[in-house]
C-alpha cells in the first residue's frame, strides 16, 4: 500500500513538472535589445501577449532611467531564455549580423 502511494506521489511530480514546461514553452517574452550598454533583455514569462505589452512601458522606463539607449522591442512567445540578459561581446556573438 505505501508503494502506491509513492507511486502516485512521483506521478503527480512528474506530471507538474511537465506542466510548468508546457508553459513555459508558451510563455510570452518581452525582448528589449539595448545599443548603449550592448545588452539584450528578457522579461518575462507573461501568460499572454496582452499582459507582456500592458507592461512593456515599466521596464522600458526602468532601461532607460538607467540611460539605456533601446534598439528593438519585441513580444516573443515560447523563446525561454537560458540567460535574462545577455551583455557585451556576449550579445555581438550570439545576435551577429541580426542587430
Amino acid at each position: 500500500m505505501i508503494a502506491n502511494w509513492f507511486w502516485l506521489g512521483f506521478y503527480v511530480v512528474i506530471a507538474a513538472v511537465l506542466l510548468q514546461m508546457l508553459q513555459r514553452q508558451k510563455a510570452w517574452w518581452l525582448v528589449i535589445r539595448t545599443k548603449s550598454p550592448v545588452c539584450q533583455y528578457y522579461f518575462g514569462p507573461f501568460g499572454s501577449r496582452e499582459e507582456a505589452k500592458s507592461l512593456q512601458a515599466g521596464y522600458l522606463d526602468d532601461l532607460q532611467s538607467e540611460g539605456a539607449e533601446v534598439l528593438s522591442i519585441k513580444i516573443q512567445r515560447g523563446c525561454q531564455p537560458a540567460e535574462l540578459t545577455i551583455d557585451g561581446d556576449t550579445t555581438r556573438d550570439k545576435l551577429s549580423g541580426s542587430l
